[in-house]
């Protein structure tokens, strides 16, 4: 299995779409997504997914296409053998595009092709790698930039995202946030809600917890995390607790289950009862 990961260059992009990812799955697979804090967006080129239902205990087909809001939960997918797809991961942001205003009701019905257009949408389904092994992340900006200029952004949507992402790593309280964006507490909790899809504390904590990983995976750390005191935790107990809960592993079998890069993707091909 591939994946491969770059991040959007143009200013305009990069201010919503946070990566895009490339999977190249030649061999039946067992994937777990780690909530991140993410709009994930996807098309597949090759090949199927399917996604499980824990209601019936069954894995249901997934679409080819589609979008997903950010989560405080796990998903757990199965890959057929000879998959490709195209994964955008887009930031919390992009709810202040017009055209995801009734995203959180509706997001099952949202459609990539409606973003891009259709001739964006058939190229992106068609999208591979090129022949040094990479993205030609140029040709993904320049795509999604269209797409984008050619809305206005809700101001008030982006300000509360930036607040959020900049004040949790201090343990930011909502009174705090609700006074810098001149509302009360319960009026704060209520848009917060009603806009990102999840309530503040759990937001803040996943937001927190992707940050955290990430970092220590960009300065090959150690899964001690003697430096977790930096995101807001209160010492090494309380993100080992939080690890579990996000995650469902410690920080020592999760960190060893991530055998790519990214850090909300585990790879899991023992057997199902594993997974779930």
């Amino acid at each position: 299995m591939r994946l491969i990961e770059e991040y959007p260059r143009d200013p305009v992009v990069s201010c919503f779409i946070d990566r895009y990812q490339f999977y190249d799955i030649e061999r039946t697979a067992f994937l777990k997504s780690v909530p991140n804090g993410k709009i994930e967006s996807w098309i597949i080129g090759n090949g199927s997914c399917q996604l499980w239902n824990g209601d019936q205990e069954v894995f249901d087909p997934n679409k080819q296409s589609g979008f997903y809001p950010a989560s405080n939960s796990s998903a757990y997918f199965k890959i057929a053998g000879g998959f490709k797809c195209l994964n955008i991961k887009w930031n919390l942001d992009a709810l202040g595009l017009p055209f995801f205003k009734r995203f959180l009701k509706d997001w099952s019905d949202f459609s990539l092709e409606e973003f891009v257009g259709t001739a964006a949408f058939l190229e992106l389904s068609q999208f591979n790698l090129d022949s040094s092994g990479t993205l030609n992340v140029q040709r993904l900006d320049k795509i999604f930039e269209k797409s984008i200029s050619r809305y206005k952004v809700d101001k008030k949507v982006v300000e509360m995202v930036f607040l959020i992402q900049n004040y949790f790593p201090h343990g930011f309280r909502i009174p705090e946030l609700a006074e810098l964006m001149c509302v009360s507490t319960k009026t704060l909790e209520r848009q917060i809600k009603n806009q990102l899809g999840l309530f503040p504390k759990e937001l803040s904590n996943i937001l927190r917890f992707s940050s955290t990983t990430q970092y220590h995976l960009n300065q090959n750390r150690s899964p001690l995390f003697t430096e977790s005191i930096k995101f807001g935790y209160y010492d090494q107990s309380h993100f080992i607790k939080e690890c579990k809960k996000v995650t469902g592993y410690s920080p020592t079998e999760f960190f060893s289950k991530l055998k790519f890069s990214t850090n909300d993707l585990i790879l899991e091909n023992d057997n199902l009862t594993k997974v779930i």
